[in-house]
């Protein structure tokens, strides 16, 4: 069917790239933007107000892709291929690296620049943040598997990786979706290779399960730790516990099983 430009238009601003915008306390503004981290986190950037003279408009990610990797175990100036990665990125797409943020200064006008420069930024994250996609997949990719089995042999439907809206409007995906006969069960797993590692994990997990809280009259909040390593800490599991039920998997398997089945 043909079709013209004024027709695409509707289309176009439905594909926006932003698509929450929360204020933060110290005044800055926190973008949720349609890039995602290789973890299913939306990459979020913070407008920032310059310092004066300047008074131009700055984007960063304040620091989150470089947590990212650090969630992974991976340090970004552990070696010099990384290092010369990073900084060529960032030369390309016109962003700048200060520690561990990526920033981007937003040109007059800023009408017709904020866009690109947002489009910019959220390139530049995600493609650092690439550098931990093999090192994800290898670490959670058995336990994915026998959680999955483990909800299979329930015979509940289950849907992966399911988005649910948050504070703000904000969306945050959670790693399973389980239909249960009482109240639908959202649930991340997590397992570890460090506890410096396990730790990172954890908190990421808190704040996705602080951001649903406004979901929580819906969803039984599931959190499940790989009992299989020996990275998790009682501070881990009460931080989580606050947020979510907390079991470790598979040395709780029938006490999670009993929770998803009854009526």
């Amino acid at each position: 069917m043909p079709i013209d430009c004024e027709q695409l238009k509707p289309l176009i601003r439905s594909s926006a790239l932003v698509t929450a915008c929360e204020p933060m306390g110290d005044g800055s503004l926190r973008l949720q933007t349609i890039f995602e981290y290789p973890g299913d986190e939306y990459v979020d950037l913070f407008v920032q107000e310059a310092v004066a003279p300047d008074r131009v408009l700055r984007l960063t990610d304040a620091a989150m892709t470089v947590a990212q990797l650090l969630a992974f175990g991976l340090d970004i100036d552990a070696t010099p291929k990384r290092r010369r990665f990073v900084a060529e990125l960032c030369r390309q797409l016109g962003v700048s690296r200060q520690g561990g943020e990526l920033t981007v200064d937003v040109a007059e006008p800023i009408e017709a620049n904020f866009g690109p420069s947002a489009i910019r930024l959220g390139q530049a994250c995600v493609r650092v943040a690439d550098l931990t996609l093999t090192h994800a997949r290898r670490l959670n990719s058995s336990f994915d598997e026998e959680l999955e089995e483990a909800f299979e042999a329930l015979h509940l439907q289950v849907h992966s990786r399911k988005p649910l809206i948050g504070r703000a409007g904000r969306m945050i995906k959670v790693d399973y979706v389980v239909e249960s006969p009482r109240l639908p069960a959202a649930v991340f797993g997590l397992s570890a290779r460090s506890v410096g590692n396990a730790k990172n994990r954890v908190d990421s997990t808190f704040r996705k399960w602080y951001e649903l809280e406004p979901d929580r009259p819906m969803y039984q909040f599931i959190t499940l730790l790989d009992s299989r390593v020996p990275y998790w800490t009682e501070s881990d599991r009460e931080v989580l516990a606050d947020v979510s039920e907390v079991f470790d998997y598979p040395a709780e398997a029938d006490a999670l099983s009993e929770l998803l089945s009854t009526p």
